[in-house]
């Protein structure tokens, strides 16, 4: 198991990364937020949920898929170019869930109170299957393509984990990161991305060895998170016609 600790000091200067993909992240838990699109460094546009509290997110080729963080079957709604298109229904057992992730085949959450991480339909259906338990307080949770391994980051000590789907875990790696969440693996240049909430940060590091990438400074309140290696066209062309909403600050209750 690898184990590497790398302080990252609120008041470090930061770097000139930017996203190669485009990163989707969720902002405010209690009502009816609003998902933001970054790349490149900064944020492109976002759009407002059509659900309260619809926090957890994947997106794939056909759009964004999100969920309702808390509470048995809650609705939630699929995404394309920013419009609801579809819904889903997550009975999900009263777990809290505020991150998703995806393989293509399933939908993987972490519970967390408890950080037992379940794999779900691509629709956030069925009754879920627990595939091994985390860490308590790990809220982002992210697929990684090319090892096939899941990662997932620790809201309370800021601690991001690398996991085998059995369960075994294979890399941990502090970052000093505060309230840790919208973890995002990107596949267009293999790396990671998550929120440093309390240093207003989206923040970048390698997933195969720890080391820290860089980051820039990014204040709205984000909890959910996931990459697009190219965006659906109806997304780009929202945005061509200035479907831009103003920044709304969420703070997780």
């Amino acid at each position: 198991m690898r184990i590497l600790s790398l302080a990252l000091l609120a008041g470090a200067a930061t770097f000139g990364s930017a996203q190669t993909g485009y990163i989707y992240v969720t902002d405010g838990d209690g009502g009816f937020g609003y998902t933001h699109i970054l790349h490149g460094g900064g944020e492109i546009g976002s759009y407002q949920w059509a659900g309260s509290g619809e926090v957890p997110i994947v997106v794939t080729g056909s759009g964004a898929n999100q969920a309702q963080y808390a509470g048995q079957g809650a609705i939630g709604h699929q995404y394309v170019g920013g419009i609801a298109v579809g819904t889903n229904n997550w009975n999900n057992g009263g777990i809290n869930a505020y991150d998703a992730a995806t393989n293509g085949s399933s939908i993987f959450t972490v519970d967390w109170t408890s950080g037992v991480v379940k794999a779900w339909g691509m629709n956030y259906d069925g009754a879920g299957t627990a595939l091994f338990t985390a860490a308590a307080y790990d809220l982002g949770i992210t697929y990684d393509s090319r090892s096939g391994t899941l990662f997932t980051s620790n809201w309370g000590d800021g601690q991001i984990r690398e996991w085998s789907m059995s369960g075994s875990l294979l890399a941990t790696w502090n970052y000093g990161a505060v309230e840790s969440g919208a973890l995002a693996y990107d596949s267009t240049d293999d790396t990671l991305w998550f929120k440093d909430n309390g240093g207003n940060r989206m923040d970048q590091i390698d997933p195969n060895t720890g080391a820290y990438l860089g980051g820039y400074s990014y204040t709205p309140y984000v909890l959910g998170g996931e990459a697009q290696a190219v965006p659906e066209p109806m997304t780009l062309a929202a945005l061509g016609m200035g479907c831009l909403v103003a920044l709304k600050r969420r703070k997780k209750a």
